[in-house]
């Protein structure tokens, strides 16, 4: 008794309560901060039960990678640790270009991970579960859109937050590349009509590409969109064929990454396939040379803190010269790649190679070390990825030459597959009457010319990826 009077035994015994104490209050905080958004949109979890009880509709025809309805829901293991660390290799180049069936299982393998343990619904839902309980599974049908009515709290007036019920919408169609390949033209041509983008919806979103970005900030993007087509339903009494899409151009080149706001390994491919089954696609593709050229300058007139590459001797005007010599080294290490690659003449065997060699370039010497995005045009087995989700006709290509020569035959393709109505002969002159110039890469840029050398070497290097993309989507 005597030892529980001391007053050194009474301040180390308040000291370890406090500690208690204020471990549990930070606990607590931690917890409140993580449903903040959720709480905000008034989100329900059993969306997420329903994408995993539901069956999976409209699916690719050869698709073998949802099982059946006895998977019921996400193993509580696998939740916990999707919330926690990393549950699957660093490393997923394998699997990519392998494409094997994501439900399979190699009984000789005791490398067990998140491909082999759980289907593609699964590991779509855990590795974005912020978004499937945002989305449910079927939406209204008087909207063309995919769109549905939920709940977003909003201020009253009165400095407290009330929920407020309205219609959410999300994209029906995206433009999922590819950088410097005309997608800032299209999408301006295509938003002037008056059933895409109603309402105003920004082009690019990057809510698949970057982490930071919620579910609830991507849904909330599209409120005008919804608001405006909300209007026009009640004016009109009728159906309303209104379509809202996605263009951000690096969706085909960011698809090998973590969407590690939960640490699962997942394509952007997967998610979208999983999120919208009937989503329409449209890649824009330019002939590669030029395409690395304007990417290149479009960087190079930018502080090296603002761009995606950093070139070497900042401080000088870039010039076709340096082109040359990091076109040509990425070039040469790309063509050494498929030289080595066994049986790379045969030409099974040369799309493997380009395959190989892509996620090569694209996954170990990133941008960074070549200072060009070399692979970036190298579209064929990043098409290949989306392929092998979606049926061929959701996906549409558009080639830039093409477009330039020929825009409302082009236009006319694109308003066709996203399934909207042609124009009028007053909207066509709206839709190709003055645009806004974007993406310049300034006057220094428009003065310089490509060395004949550096496109006849990228020429030569680019051919099989060229033969690669057609092959995986034909004639374009």
């Amino acid at each position: 008794m005597a030892l529980f009077g001391r007053p050194e035994t009474i301040y180390i015994v308040c000291c370890i309560l406090i500690g208690f104490l204020l471990r549990m209050q930070r606990k607590d905080e931690t917890h409140d901060s993580r449903h903040t958004e959720e709480e905000n949109m008034d989100v329900s979890l059993s969306h997420t039960d329903n994408w995993l009880h539901e069956e999976q509709v409209d699916v690719h025809p050869s698709e073998t990678r949802i099982v059946s309805t006895a998977v019921t829901s996400i193993p509580k293991t696998l939740l916990g640790a999707a919330k926690s660390k990393s549950i699957v290799p660093t490393d997923v180049r394998s699997h990519i270009r392998l494409q094997q069936p994501l439900n399979s299982t190699d009984n000789n393998s005791t490398r067990h991970s998140i491909y082999t343990l759980a289907t593609r619904k699964q590991r779509v839902v855990a590795a974005l579960p912020d978004l499937f309980s945002l989305v449910p599974r079927s939406f209204v049908d008087y909207i063309k859109n995919p769109c549905w009515i939920g709940k977003y709290r909003e201020d009253n007036g009165r400095g407290a937050l009330q929920a407020v019920e309205s219609l959410m919408c999300m994209p029906d169609f995206y433009i999922i590349g590819s950088v410097k390949g005309g997608t800032s033209d299209l999408w301006q041509f295509i938003s002037k009509h008056p059933d895409v983008n109603t309402g105003g919806v920004l082009k690019e979103q990057h809510y698949f590409s970057r982490p930071w970005i919620s579910a609830a900030q991507y849904i909330a993007r599209y409120k005008r969109f919804a608001t405006a087509v909300q209007e026009r339903h009640v004016n009109s009494g009728h159906a309303v064929n209104c379509v809202a899409g996605d263009a951000t151009p690096d969706l085909i080149w960011s698809h090998v990454r973590t969407l590690n706001r939960h640490k699962v390994n997942v394509t952007i491919a997967e998610v979208l396939a999983e999120l919208h089954p009937r989503a329409r696609l449209v890649l824009t593709v330019r002939e590669p040379a030029s395409r690395l050229w304007s990417d290149f300058f479009y960087f190079a007139h930018r502080p090296n803190s603002e761009r995606d590459i950093q070139i070497p001797h900042p401080d000088t005007s870039v010039t076709a010269q340096h082109f040359h010599e990091f076109a040509t080294k990425a070039a040469t290490k790309f063509q050494s790649c498929i030289d080595a690659h066994p049986g790379s003449k045969d030409t099974q065997n040369s799309r493997a190679a380009v395959r190989e060699c892509t996620y090569e370039m694209r996954n170990n010497n990133r941008m960074h070390a070549s200072h060009v995005r070399f692979a970036m045009g190298c579209y064929g087995p990043l098409v290949e990825e989306y392929l092998a989700h979606f049926k061929r006709e959701q996906l549409l290509v558009v080639s830039l030459e093409g477009y330039k020569q020929s825009p409302q035959a082009t236009l006319e393709r694109v308003f066709k597959h996203i399934g909207v109505r042609p124009p009028t002969e007053a909207e066509w002159k709206h839709i190709l009457g003055r645009r806004k110039v974007t993406n310049e890469q300034g006057d220094t840029y428009k003065k310089l010319v490509m060395l004949n050398s550096t496109r006849a070497t990228l020429t030569l290097a680019y051919a099989p990826c060229l033969e690669s993309l057609r092959a995986a989507v034909g004639p374009y």
